[in-house]
């Protein structure tokens, strides 16, 4: 996925933060350990710097992003445990968890949603498409492609092969999911899309 220009600027804050930390305890022989920064926070903490869109928010998203990239090198049978979750949907799926829950730790948060995750989890290399429309392009897993029609299949929009490619019968498909769902309706694999499609 294409990062924002937002981001380098992003991880320099968060090194500062940690600098400014008070230190932090290590993992102690039961296996328990400190979790940095961020993740000690309450979740209304993090539900306000989110409605503000406060500088802390791209703290608390380049945090999320370091801890699943860290969850996705040492999680057993794990390559990508977010194979087409966006930022932007995760931070949303977050919200709901800490609103429900605002003085919860952020991590408690962090970590209820990976569980959900976890059962659809990308478990081992795989290559990507283009999924284009006009002059719009997505970039997914084929496997996430294939899930997709899968799940059109089911719902009857798509008659088609299950082959992860991105053809004519695949946008039209979409197109129709979309209308169905009131969404926008631009043929893509998009977040709104695969999010209605998947729950």
């Amino acid at each position: 996925m294409p990062r924002s220009k937002r981001w380098p600027s992003l991880y320099a804050g968060i090194f500062i933060l940690s600098l400014n930390a008070s230190p932090l305890l290590a993992a102690s022989k039961s296996g328990e350990f400190a979790y940095e920064i961020l993740g000690n926070q309450t979740c209304d903490h993090f539900v306000s710097a989110r409605e503000e869109r406060s500088q802390e928010y791209y703290f608390y998203v380049g945090w999320v992003a370091g801890y699943l990239s860290g969850y996705n090198r040492f999680a057993e049978d794990t390559v990508d445990v977010t194979p087409w979750q966006g930022i932007e949907l995760l931070a949303a799926l977050l919200t709901n968890f800490c609103e429900k829950n605002p003085e919860a730790r952020f991590i408690d948060g962090v970590e209820a949603m990976i569980v959900q995750l976890t059962p659809r989890r990308l478990r081992n290399t795989a290559e990507s498409i283009e999924a284009k429309s006009g002059d719009n392009t997505v970039i997914v897993y084929k496997i996430v492609m294939q899930r997709a029609q899968s799940a059109l299949t089911e719902l009857g929009f798509y008659e088609g092969m299950i082959d992860g490619q991105f053809g004519e019968g695949t946008l039209t498909a979409f197109k129709a999911f979309q209308a169905s769902k009131n969404l926008q309706e631009t043929g893509l694999p998009d977040q709104p899309t695969l999010y209605e499609l998947f729950r």
